[in-house]
């Protein structure tokens, strides 16, 4: 049925369809067509848990059991915020939604910095999540970088502290030293930080290369067509 979406059978969505012994009865529309970075693969775990009569009535955290399942056998496996928050349906923003693994609750916060403005824009390129994972295999004391880092940012945003930026800065330079980000997206991301009015960017997905996050503040104006520096992305959204 032309109605009906099949999955790749290696994407967390197919997975759990030949986990379940399923088979899917609805369409997925996809307004990216494919170009990713906006939470599409696990969207489409969602439907396919939503639109089976078994499963659509899990709770959260049974359902969130379930995804995380379908990467057991990776070395490094996602978060899970990004389904999670798909699956309880958040429908407040613009938000910014800090999730706790452990708790597996979600905590919706405000942007502190009223000042500073984020621009989202989409990269040309689009790099697999699961199959991003599959090929990892960091040491522990490299993944202890990371989280320190973060951690470090998510404090400072708590406090609406400006130093965020900077500990932002600081995650991306661990990302690149440790092969997490793309060479390009890193070139880009040095050009981008040198317009006028970006207080920072960052790559966002695998390899940072599906979206790109800038921090502007009130002197910013972006011009696509005629920066160079913005010459591989796409305007989607701006949250002022």
């Amino acid at each position: 049925n032309s109605n009906q979406t099949q999955y790749h059978e290696k994407s967390p969505a197919g997975k759990i369809l030949k986990s379940i012994n399923g088979e899917s009865f609805h369409r997925f529309i996809d307004p990216y067509q494919g170009g990713g970075g906006f939470g599409g693969s696990t969207a489409e775990v969602v439907s396919v848990l939503k639109f089976n009569k078994k499963y659509c009535d899990l709770t959260p955290g049974e359902a969130f059991n379930l995804y995380m399942n379908q990467f057991k056998e990776f070395n490094v496996k996602p978060s899970g915020a990004d389904f999670y928050g798909q699956w309880v349906g958040v429908n407040k923003g613009p938000y910014v939604l800090e999730f706790n693994k452990i708790l597996e609750k979600c905590q919706i916060m405000e942007w502190p910095f009223k000042d500073i403005s984020v621009q989202i824009l989409k990269r040309k390129e689009k790099i697999n999540t699961h199959e991003h994972l599959e090929k990892l295999n960091l040491k522990s004391e490299e993944y202890e970088l990371l989280i320190e880092a973060s951690n470090k940012a998510c404090e400072s945003f708590k406090k609406g502290s400006d130093n965020f930026f900077k500990d932002v800065n600081t995650f991306t330079e661990i990302q690149n030293h440790l092969g997490l980000l793309g060479k390009e997206v890193y070139n880009e991301l040095d050009s981008i930080k040198n317009v006028k009015g970006v207080v920072t960017a960052r790559g966002c997905g695998a390899l940072g290369a599906d979206v790109i996050a800038i921090f502007t503040d009130e002197t910013f104006t972006i011009n696509i067509d005629k920066d160079s520096s913005f010459s591989n992305l796409k305007y989607v959204y701006s949250l002022n």
